[in-house]
């Protein structure tokens, strides 16, 4: 991302391997990610543009969703994110280690992003504790 300090990668899973591994096998025609579709790969400017628009349409997407289903918070795709950054912090237990996954330049970024998920990890010892 243009917005973190150091350029970050994700290990992929094997099934994500295996549908990636279709389109380096494939003859060129197919795109991996279409959202590239059309636009050459060392234009950053079309591609970030590109990128904004696609993630603009998700969103509105998204809202659309959540409110048939009666969510009244507000839902975008880069919510995604700081739930994962919620859930490497509860695995992971130390938000140096999640500032560093997410390429962030300080923890208090990564701090942003994981305040207000409710932690309930804790809930059932403090309501034993009280009895």
């Amino acid at each position: 991302m243009k917005k973190t300090a150091d350029t970050v990668g994700v290990p992929l899973i094997p099934e994500a391997k295996q549908i990636l591994g279709h389109y380096e096998e494939g003859d060129g025609e197919e795109w991996g990610f279409p959202i590239s579709e059309g636009i050459d790969p060392g234009d950053e400017e079309a591609l970030h543009r590109r990128k904004c628009q696609r993630n603009s349409a998700a969103n509105r997407h998204l809202k659309e969703l959540a409110g048939q289903a009666g969510i009244e918070n507000r839902v975008t795709f880069h919510l995604s994110r700081n739930a994962a950054a919620w859930k490497l912090y509860q695995n992971v237990g130390d938000i140096y280690k999640v500032s560093k996954f997410l390429g962030h330049s300080n923890v208090e970024q990564t701090q942003d992003y994981i305040d207000g998920f409710v932690d309930e990890s804790r809930d059932e010892d403090f309501i034993a504790a009280m009895e």
